[in-house]
């Protein structure tokens, strides 16, 4: 059966609220992990973190491996025996941050008018040790002091210690646990409230809760906290283990980010090499760079020079960002005033991002009453990066810069001249609307999180799908920014980027009021991993609907079988135009959109006429010539001014498994959800309903699925669903 039939337009909105002040069952709502997913792989994770503890204790003695390394300055500790039969030690990476990614204009007095310093919302830090031996025992030094001072709220500390891992009753009979000086600066970059200190070690979000965890077992660990209730946002990685070219599996994590779409999960790059799993492809990579004050331009960015930037094998952009992480200080674990200055390591750079994430999350929570998909939270700072190095993304510096202010006015702005979207592409289909540019330089940024790759073990591509983004304008074809194969090290190129789960466009010396067209698909040899992949794109310099745009829009192009034209106009959008089969047109005016002599949508098209105004906000009290309101299915060809009675909507699309088919009016029949295969796995029937509430969490598993409604009067209707 040929299941890639149709295609519903569908703008993911995701209606959330703080999930920290929310009861359970609210949270169970608002996030929508794939729990089912998670549970299993914090499961797995948690056998073979155990397994991996006793064989690596094992090959320890047997081999005569030490459990503690020193390589450039910097300890490791023996971490695992990898697929290869190597020990793999792991490193923490410690070799004014707020002024330098621009945090201080969200706070009280800023030039934004904001006031977010994270209260209410939780960082996850994972942690790496170091281990001194005294009185006969070792003594590995893990976690935060929570009774900082900067840490206090009255009596109670913001940070906490996480659950005790089961593995770790064995290591007690080894190592004793205690402070640690580098998890207390990470948290105090963080989140320091350092009112007792004069302001003079502020976190970056100083109001948020954080809670520390070991590095033993951080995916089973992170897999459970991404899982209803904790619906954990972000979490901070500053440690990592040298990358190998020839064998780097970050299976695991990336299957467990893509099965939680709402986590950003931070990493810091490295010191003397790229960290492994700084190279995760669903994770953001932070690396370091010095103080910046006075931002003049990409030379005002400056990276230590001890770091030999080679890249991935693969060539992608690691890391995104960078942040400083040279010439810090903060809160101390010596005692409850102790503080440390001047020191300097790539560990630093991570958690000035990781609070960002979470500021940027509290605002766009204020402004949206939702949160962002990680994808969005990760495009939204590299898209918003000043640019450091040379022009374009490198293995240096990544995409720039953190600004935190630019990010925040991109929030403030969507709607009028920059924009942020979510939406999906079903295979076999592409997306294609057209913008007005109202700046001299345009920025589109494509984010996806990709499937975790089975078998990619290898310096070969780490892509599952191989989404694409291009923008077409007068002066021809623009092509998204990627690394030279040939000089991975140099400057990017634009090209046909097979690589990166995150595609960046630039336009210079555009014209305001100029036309172009955004084009997303898919390439690749295989189809789409379950049929569909979520997306966020960023915009700016541009409006679909604005002042500048058409007061009245004349489509006659004809559109393309398996094609997606999105158009909108400020008044009215006349269609004159030839819909083929299985072609998908969303139109919306601020008016009316007018269907006219020649216009013909043929069977199996989509036809999708709104009135809207330039917020994407439908507009009450008026309606679209021939009635056309809702998403239509035309089962026979039609003509203008032909009255179209409307088939069914569901909602919330996609869902967890709740979700509701409507209809116009009471209607009768039998409805049919099949899976991408073509087996039925639910159906029903039902009599003189208006809505069907369909509750589908123990009888259908995540993923993308038809739903066939037919009645008495029509043909049978089909329309996609995702489940998460």
């Amino acid at each position: 059966m040929n299941y890639k039939k149709y295609l519903t337009l569908i703008i993911l909105t995701v209606c959330i609220s703080n999930t920290y002040g929310q009861t359970n069952e609210e949270k169970r709502t608002l996030i929508h992990n794939n729990e089912t997913k998670l549970k299993e792989i914090a499961d797995s994770c948690r056998r073979l973190e155990n397994k991996n503890y006793e064989r690596t204790l094992s090959a320890s003695k047997n081999n005569v491996w030490p459990l503690e390394v020193k390589t450039n300055g910097q300890v490791g500790h023996l971490f695992r025996i990898n697929i290869l039969g190597q020990p793999e030690y792991i490193y923490q990476l410690d070799l004014g941050g707020i002024k330098t990614i621009n945090a201080q204009q969200l706070y009280t007095g800023g030039s934004l008018g904001l006031n977010y310093t994270g209260q209410g919302f939780m960082l996850g830090i994972w942690e790496s040790f170091t281990q001194t031996f005294s009185n006969g025992k070792y003594n590995r030094h893990y976690y935060p002091l929570t009774s900082h001072q900067d840490f206090q709220v009255g009596s109670l500390s913001r940070v906490s210690i996480g659950p005790e891992d089961p593995g770790e009753q064995n290591l007690m009979n080894i190592f004793n646990y205690s402070l640690s000086g580098h998890a207390t600066v990470v948290c105090g970059i963080s989140g320091s409230d350092s009112n007792s200190n004069n302001g003079n070690t502020r976190g970056v979000a100083s109001g948020l809760s954080m809670r520390a965890f070991t590095d033993y077992y951080v995916l089973s660990e992170l897999a459970q906290m991404c899982s209803y209730p904790n619906n954990l946002l972000v979490s901070n990685h500053s440690y990592g283990t040298p990358l190998n070219p020839n064998y780097y599996d970050n299976y695991w994590l990336n299957n467990l980010l893509h099965a939680a779409p709402y986590h950003l999960a931070v990493f810091s790059e490295g010191n003397y090499w790229l960290s492994k799993y700084a190279a995760t492809k669903n994770a953001i990579s932070v690396g370091s760079v010095f103080e910046v004050l006075n931002y003049q331009g990409p030379q005002s960015v400056i990276a230590p020079n001890y770091f030999i930037h080679k890249g991935t094998p693969d060539y992608r952009v690691k890391p995104e960002l960078v942040a400083k992480s040279q010439n810090v200080g903060g809160a101390h674990s010596n005692h409850n005033a102790d503080y440390i200055y001047n020191i300097g390591g790539s560990s630093f750079s991570a958690p000035a991002v990781s609070a960002s994430a979470i500021l940027l999350q509290e605002m766009y929570k204020d402004y949206t009453n939702s949160f962002m998909l990680s994808t969005t939270l990760k495009g939204l700072m590299i898209h918003t990066a000043r640019e450091s190095g040379p022009i374009g993304p490198d293995a240096v510096f990544g995409f720039g810069l953190l600004d935190l202010e630019a990010a925040a006015k991109h929030i403030q702005q969507s709607g009028i001249n920059t924009t942020i979207q979510e939406s999906y592409l079903i295979e076999g289909y592409k997306r294609e609307f057209n913008v007005f540019a109202t700046d001299s330089i345009i920025k589109a940024t494509l984010v996806w999180n990709d499937p975790a790759c089975s078998n990619c073990t290898g310096p070969g591509t780490q892509l599952v799908n191989d989404l694409d983004i291009k923008i077409i304008g007068s002066n021809g074809l623009h092509l998204p920014w990627g690394l030279d194969s040939t000089n991975p090290t140099g400057p990017a190129v634009r090209l046909n980027n097979t690589r990166d789960n995150v595609e960046h466009i630039t336009i210079n010396n555009t014209t305001p009021g100029e036309i172009y067209k955004i084009v997303i698909s898919h390439k690749g040899s295989f189809p789409l991993f379950e049929d569909t992949q979520i997306y966020s794109l960023l915009l700016s310099g541009t409006e679909s609907c604005s002042s500048i745009a058409m007061n009245k829009l004349v489509k006659t192009n004809n559109i393309a079988s398996n094609s997606h034209e999105i158009e909108y106009a400020k008044n009215q959008l006349e269609a004159k135009n030839n819909i083929e089969a299985l072609a998908t047109v969303d139109y919306s005016s601020g008016q009316e959109v007018l269907l006219t002599n020649g216009f013909t949508a043929n069977k199996k098209s989509f036809f999708l006429g709104h009135i809207m105004d330039c917020n994407n906000n439908t507009l009450p009290n008026t309606a679209i010539q021939n009635n056309l309101r809702h998403t239509i299915l035309f089962e026979n060809d039609i003509k203008p001014n032909q009255t179209i009675n409307l088939s069914f909507t569901i909602y919330p699309n996609p869902t967890t498994g709740h979700f509701k088919i409507g209809f116009e009016k009471e209607i009768s029949g039998k409805y049919i959800i099949r899976n991408v295969l073509g087996a039925i796995v639910l159906e029903g029937q039902f009599e003189s309903q208006k809505q069907l509430n369909l509750n589908t969490n123990m009888t259908m598993s995540p993923g993308t699925y038809n739903i066939e409604v037919a009645t008495d009067t029509r043909k049978q209707f089909t329309k996609k669903l995702m489940i998460y």
